[in-house]
């Protein structure tokens, strides 16, 4: 579903670590947008949950998100280009309301 709950459309930031040497990590920052969702009442065509929760083994919601292509990037073999994120993880990254839609704070060439 692209419609129907109201972190559609909203932005999100993720980050993550990658290991770029044997003893060096680099962060990476990723500026997002929640695109779509699977509610946890929906059904697959078997009649099964549509997605059922990796931490608790019930359905759940599950959002899919999408983030911006950064060919510049110190580090582009490592970013991603979508994620499906549960309903916690996509609270913990959402970006403020009063802050959506505002330009992404300036980065540098590891983020």
């Amino acid at each position: 579903r692209t419609t129907g709950h109201e972190y559609i459309g909203r932005s999100v930031v993720y980050s993550h670590e990658h290991r770029t040497s044997g003893t060096r990590t680099a962060k990476i920052n990723q500026n997002g947008i929640v695109m779509g969702w699977i509610a946890e009442t929906d059904k697959d065509s078997q009649g099964d949950p549509g997605y059922v929760s990796d931490k608790t083994g019930k359905p759940a919601a599950l959002f899919y998100v999408q983030f911006e292509d950064l060919k510049t990037h110190a580090y582009p073999k490592f970013l991603l280009h979508s994620i499906d994120m549960e309903l916690h993880e996509v609270e913990e990254v959402l970006v403020p309301e009063e802050l959506q839609g505002q330009p992404s704070p300036k980065k540098n060439r590891y983020s």
